[in-house]
Parts: C-alpha cells; sequence; structure tokens
C-alpha cells in the first residue's frame, strides 16, 4: 500500500467515522487510479484527494468541499512531502461536484470519478447491505 494512502487513511480516520463516506471516498480512488492506469499522472493526487474530499460531508453539505481545502492545508502541515500536489489536490476538492468547472487534469479526471462511483460494485454492495 502506498505511504500517501496509509497517511491520508488515517488522517480521515482521526476525522471522519461515518462508514458511507469512507466506502465512498475509497471508491473514488480506486475509479480515479483506475482511470490514470498507464499514464503518468501522480497518484498520491488522487489518493489525497479521494480521502479528503467529503470529509466534511456530514458538518456541511454545502460546504465540504472548502472545508476540505482547510482539511488539505492540515494534513500537508501534517505530511509536508506531498505539499508539491497542493494546487492540484485543491482543485480536486474545490470542484468535484458535477456543475464545477475543474481546471486541471487531475480535477477533470476526479470529477469523472466521484461521478462514476454510485455505479461501481463496491458501492452497490454497500447499498445492498445497508438495506437488509
Amino acid at each position: 500500500m502506498k505511504p500517501s494512502y496509509i497517511s491520508a487513511g488515517d488522517f480521515f480516520n482521526k476525522r471522519c467515522d461515518v462508514e458511507a463516506i469512507r466506502i465512498h471516498s475509497e471508491c473514488v480512488i480506486e475509479t480515479a487510479l483506475n482511470l490514470t492506469r498507464d499514464t503518468i499522472l501522480e497518484e498520491d493526487v488522487f489518493i489525497i484527494a479521494g480521502f479528503l474530499h467529503d470529509i466534511a460531508r456530514k458538518e456541511s453539505k454545502e460546504v465540504h468541499h472548502l472545508i476540505a481545502v482547510e482539511n488539505l492545508k492540515l494534513f500537508l502541515t501534517e505530511h509536508p512531502v506531498y505539499k508539491k500536489h497542493y494546487e492540484e489536490i485543491r482543485d480536486c476538492l474545490v470542484h468535484h461536484r458535477r456543475f464545477e468547472n475543474p481546471q486541471t487534469i487531475y480535477a477533470k479526471v476526479f470529477q469523472i470519478a466521484v461521478m462514476l462511483t454510485p455505479y461501481t460494485n463496491r458501492w452497490k454492495e454497500y447499498e445492498k447491505r445497508k438495506h437488509i
């Protein structure tokens, strides 16, 4: 497992205890990584953005994407090795919702990954399980 996955996953676990958000975030990461397999795009961007993008959703659906940027800043103080990806991760966080206008290729891919997540097998399995 990549160090960024462990670091961002631990950061997520300390701040969010909602199973649905955790599963959604992991599905977004997996989808983004699948979409960019065999490219030169940095996996760390998708991993960190994936864990942070909805971390504040239980606090506020309307501004969770802006709170995510504050969480990104905090994450980067704890893990400065990823500061080089700040702009790309920030773009993913701010523009991940359907009607936003992503500026970077990372955020464009990330936005698509977020939209595809409800169609992933893992998400469908979670939905089935939660309705039992």
